[in-house]
């Protein structure tokens, strides 16, 4: 009975540290570039630019069954996309987006030992500035006045990719942003607008698992 003891007790300290391995966070960085196609809707129109992104991501997953990882992301991205939406005949919304900031969560499967399919679901925060002409007077004389205001628009973020590769990983994405309307500027000189965006990317990376 003592040795049965004694062989289960061997038998769990050397269990912890291996289960205690397979369940630890992996934290990962990594830089970004992509595509970023972003359409603007507003006065039932819409508009759409696409243009290069780019930025970093920052993440942590685990192993919460055999080949299932878990996981959480924070991304940083730029771009410089530019919607021209027209107001009227001689007026038009201008609306430039950049950075936008991310924070997901990740669930993957490993389909073999080198690569990673994953999706995630998330809050993502974009800023945007608006911009035009706006009628006004200028010494009683009718004069368009040029306006512009910024926004972080907030929405949600869904996304699929592929990641190959062990402690340097190679990364494909696709992802699908739909930021919420914004209502119209506190400038008394700009037009009362309501405006909606969604985007549409296809990002590559290059992650370091530490």
């Amino acid at each position: 009975m003592k040795s049965v003891a004694i062989g289960l007790t061997m038998a769990v300290t050397m269990a912890t540290p291996a289960l205690a391995n397979d369940t630890a966070l992996i934290p990962y960085a990594g830089v970004l570039m992509g595509y970023d196609n972003v359409q603007t809707t507003s006065l039932g129109l819409k508009t759409s630019d696409a243009k290069l992104s780019y930025g970093i991501a920052l993440g942590a997953d685990t192993v919460v069954m055999p080949r299932v990882r878990l996981g959480v992301e924070a991304e940083y991205m730029r771009s410089k996309t530019n919607n021209v939406l027209p107001i009227d005949a001689l007026n038009a919304l201008n609306t430039g987006y950049r950075r936008d900031l991310s924070i997901s969560v990740r669930a993957g499967y490993e389909v073999t030992p080198h690569l990673l399919a994953y999706i995630k679901a998330g809050y993502t925060n974009r800023r945007a500035i608006a911009s035009g002409l706006a009628a006004g007077t200028v010494a009683g004389v009718p004069t368009p006045i040029a306006f512009s205001y910024p926004r972080n628009l907030g929405g949600y973020r869904v996304a699929a990719g592929l990641e190959y590769g062990t402690k340097v990983k190679a990364r494909l994405e696709y992802r699908l942003s739909q930021y919420g309307a914004t209502g119209g500027s506190t400038d008394p000189l700009a037009p009362e607008l309501s405006y909606k965006a969604k985007s549409q990317q296809v990002v590559a990376g290059l992650l370091y698992g530490f």
